[in-house]
């Protein structure tokens, strides 16, 4: 109960928050020796029967104010530490550590950095990213000190647009400043999760507005492109940067001798987009996949990486209605299929919203594209679900 009509309350809290802040922060609190502490604990960082976890709390004043005067109260809040690949090494190394019966210890985490391979303990790998953490803390002083009057990086495309399509996936944007102040632009992707690691796709020039992630182009300009041709069933994410020209003002610990790039959240991408193919060419050549459909074998063979279920039909018609039926006849998913394409998927969803249960689904594809010489004709294909 925080009612601001409680009198002991309110004067508890006044009196918490007049403390501004403890001399001791929480981290030396749970391992006082510091560094030595943090790669090998000792102190359990609850600090008591404290389920909920922890805040931080500061507090400021009490100030007396005459009229006209004011106080500025200034926080900056950072965050930075090791790459998310090596994060992801990191991680799966550990979840498989093995104790050591000789020594009652668990075995150092390989882990690949820069091509070379390094071996630490979880704690020592995760505390390699110290110096990223502490260098945004120091540029956001700098920039403070400064008064905000480091170099601006470029202007961001004001629109980025993800399409999926047969003959790859379209990019296009729009870049409303000006081209001089420019050099280019850098297009990143992503497989399979939105958050996941984005390498550098291409590299194209400040006059260029779209790009095409597709073998079509590949054969056209091979050397633009810096990854493969994305796979048929897999979720794509992109995002496109500004690179300005190269910056020669150190104000506020600004990097020089290097291109200023743009936010990459101003232009991002957070639907996946997938590579589809034209609509198939006859009925008989539809598939399902995978089938028989079992999230628990090795997530690498499934089209979802993410860890979400799903079934794609491939060579359908370009407009089609799916249904899919229990083995008894219960209609529990209608799909109405009209972009054209050859492709659709599944989240193994009823209409409801409900996940259905493990056994065998019956797949009903009727052709209702007038254009098609199969207008009206159906397919069957049985499903497989071991859930």
């Amino acid at each position: 109960n925080n009612s601001a009509f409680n009198a002991t309350k309110m004067a508890s809290e006044y009196n918490m928050m007049t403390k501004g802040r403890g001399t001791t922060r929480h981290a030396f609190q749970v391992e006082p020796s510091g560094y030595d502490g943090f790669i090998e604990p000792s102190g359990d960082p609850m600090l008591g029967n404290n389920l909920g976890g922890f805040a931080y709390n500061y507090g400021y004043g009490p100030y007396t104010l005459a009229p006209g005067e004011s106080v500025r109260i200034v926080i900056a809040e950072a965050s930075a530490g090791i790459s998310r690949d090596l994060a992801e090494q990191v991680g799966r190394g550990f979840k498989e550590d093995i104790l050591d019966p000789n020594s009652g210890e668990y075995e150092d985490i390989e882990a690949v950095v820069n091509g070379q391979t390094l071996s630490m303990t979880k704690n020592e790998w995760v505390f390699t990213g110290r110096d990223s953490l502490f260098q945004t803390f120091e540029r956001a002083l700098a920039n403070f000190n400064s008064g905000f009057e480091i170099p601006e990086s470029p202007l961001p495309p004001s629109i980025f647009s993800v399409t999926s399509a047969g003959d790859g996936i379209q990019l296009d944007w729009q870049f409303d400043g000006n081209e001089a102040d420019i050099q280019g632009f850098q297009i990143y992707r992503a497989s399979g999760r939105v958050d996941s690691t984005y390498r550098l796709l291409a590299e194209v020039p400040a006059s260029a507005r779209e790009l095409n992630d597709g073998d079509g182009a590949r054969i056209t300009d091979p050397a633009l492109y810096e990854l493969d041709v994305p796979i048929r069933g897999r979720d794509y994410y992109y995002y496109i940067v500004s690179v300005g020209n190269p910056n020669n003002d150190g104000t506020g610990l600004t990097p020089t001798g290097t291109s200023l790039k743009s936010n990459r959240y101003y232009s991002q991408s957070y639907d996946p987009a997938r590579l589809l193919r034209a609509a198939g060419e006859a009925m008989e050549d539809i598939r399902v996949v995978p089938n028989p459909y079992n999230p628990n074998i090795d997530r690498s063979l499934l089209l979802d990486q993410d860890g979400r279920d799903r079934i794609a039909f491939y060579e359908i018609p370009g407009i089609c209605t799916i249904e899919i039926y229990t083995e008894i006849g219960e209609l529990v998913r209608t799909i109405e299929h009209d972009n054209g394409s050859g492709d659709e998927f599944w989240d193994l969803r009823t209409d409801f919203r409900q996940r259905v249960v493990s056994g065998i689904y019956i797949a009903r594809i009727i052709n209702k594209d007038p254009n098609d010489e199969d207008f009206g004709r159906v397919a069957i294909r049985k499903i497989v679900i071991i859930l």
